[in-house]
């Protein structure tokens, strides 16, 4: 069995919606994301249709505010597969529980 969402966020305080308001051209696909109460966890796909884009998202990731232990996994034609680890925001403690 497999459940699919589809949610669009638009928040301050969340690196994926920092990312996607930075850089128009991009899209952030999360694929799981774990919850403590304090931290997330999150496993996403970045995909942009500039090579050039994907490697200036990551590095503004990395300069994000709270946001540790970020794992490019791999970056191929376009997509770029991360793990990361950020404060919890107020729409994910909505989300998770």
């Amino acid at each position: 069995m497999a459940n699919i969402y589809r949610v669009s966020i638009g928040q301050d305080d969340c690196p994926h919606t920092y990312i996607t308001m930075k850089f128009p051209d991009i899209q952030v696909f999360i694929m799981n994301s774990q919850g403590d109460g304090k931290f997330q966890k999150s496993f996403s796909i970045i995909v942009s249709n500039k090579e050039k884009r994907i490697a200036e998202a990551i590095k503004a990731l990395e300069t994000y505010p709270g946001l540790t232990c970020l794992n490019v996994l791999g970056i191929q034609d376009k997509i770029a597969s991360l793990t990361y680890k950020f404060p919890q925001t107020s729409a994910y403690s909505v989300l998770i529980h």
